[in-house]
């Protein structure tokens, strides 16, 4: 009886040990191309199995056809990381492929085929000399261990930093942190929208704040003009309650007050200026809006006899040397002049540029060479002009379009 129960001991005893050597424990620590540690990672290895069939251990019990399991907050794995011994497993030529799935957006790393035997192996070791750092595009929020992993940020591009636990924004230039483990607070202009955020999660989103303007001395004169003083503006918000504003000619600054709604300038204006309204809401969003004043000489078109070569200003309009009178085109340069009914009378156009030529009804319609002369403005501002006279004596109507 004493023997029968020793031989049952060894019995089990061997199986015992025959059982501890079919798997080998996983050690170390992984790292990727970027010497970042894969924090929290999770693994799966899969039996690479080229010869077919069924594969056994040694002792006949069934291969497990995958392991799984988790790394550490250091990157390692965790005890009792085992997979199958290949020594132990038939038929042989067997091996493990490894595929880590990193805790960020980027796509896991799968590792071709490895020989894994003994009683200890340190994976660690051979995955970090295998693994690549994790790249993604950026988006609205992702995952990574480090900002280097977001590619192609843009200004509202967001990221969660699974170490730290801290959320991160993309402001354009720089990534900036945003919420320590709770994400991101907000608000945030996003691509044209202003995105509230709260523990993480978006919250609402809608149009961001906004500023209009309007001046009574803005708008288009004649060189030589001047605005009346003040230059009074008025202001609208939209999207925000402004708690501060200030207006600007890009030389005197105002500062204005509650309701925000208006302001002056108590200047007169005879160069081409912007005036500009600088605003902050309560949410601490900003917003400009602007308004401006310009300078233009004037063009002139009409008809009238032969040979004009001079003109003096009579108002908006010219009067020719030759005694006719041409009206205004327009303040700055114009490609459309007419329509005229001349009556066997030469057309004209008093122009601003030197090198003009002009089509009628889609076809070419001739001009003499320009004759130049200093015109000066009702204004006494004085501008080299440019007198085109149509070749021919014309008794039709005729609407010009000029290429300048």
């Amino acid at each position: 009886m004493k023997k029968r129960i020793l031989v049952w001991l060894l019995v089990v005893m061997g199986g015992a040990v025959a059982f501890a050597q079919n798997t080998t424990t996983l050690t170390g620590t992984v790292t990727d191309s970027d010497s970042q540690i894969w924090a929290g990672a999770s693994w799966t290895a899969t039996l690479y199995n080229p010869s077919g069939g069924t594969p056994y251990f040694l002792d006949s019990t069934p291969v497990p056809l995958s392991y799984s399991g988790t790394l550490d907050s250091t990157g390692s794995f965790q005890a009792g990381a085992v997979v199958g011994s290949q020594s132990h497993i038939v038929p042989s030529g067997t091996g493990w492929i490894f595929t880590v799935y990193s805790v960020t957006s980027a796509l896991p790393s799968t590792i071709t085929p490895v020989s894994v035997s003994g009683a200890s192996y340190n994976m660690g070791a051979y995955l970090s000399s295998q693994i690549k750092a994790p790249r993604f595009n950026a988006s609205n929020l992702g995952y990574a261990y480090n900002t280097t992993e977001v590619l192609n940020a843009i200004q509202g591009s967001g990221y969660v930093n699974t170490i730290s636990k801290t959320s991160y924004l993309y402001n354009g230039q720089t990534w900036t942190a945003v919420g320590g483990g709770g994400g991101l607070t907000g608000p945030y202009n996003l691509t044209n929208q202003i995105s509230t955020f709260a523990n993480g999660l978006l919250q609402a989103v809608g149009n961001p704040y906004s500023a209009s303007i309007s001046c009574s001395a803005a708008g288009v004169f004649e060189t030589g003009n001047v605005s009346t003083n003040p230059n009074s503006c008025t202001f609208g918000y939209a999207n925000g309650t402004t708690v501060s504003a200030s207006l600007t000619d890009g030389t005197h600054n105002v500062t204005l007050t509650t309701p925000y709604t208006s302001g002056a300038l108590p200047y007169v204006y005879s160069t081409n200026t912007t005036f500009t309204l600088h605003a902050t809401a309560a949410s601490t969003q900003t917003a400009t809006a602007s308004d401006s004043i310009s300078f233009l000489y004037r063009e002139f078109a009409g008809v009238g006899a032969a040979g004009a070569a001079s003109a003096t200003a009579v108002g908006n309009n010219a009067l020719l040397d030759t005694g006719d009178t041409l009206p205004s085109a327009g303040l700055g340069t114009h490609s459309t002049f007419g329509p005229f009914t001349p009556s066997g009378q030469k057309i004209y156009v008093l122009g601003l540029n030197s090198s003009c030529t002009f089509t009628s009804g889609g076809f070419a319609f001739p001009m003499n060479a320009p004759v130049t002369f200093a015109f000066v403005n009702q204004y006494g501002q004085s501008v080299n002009i440019y007198d085109y006279e149509s070749v021919n004596l014309l008794s039709a109507p005729f609407t010009l379009n000029g290429n300048c």
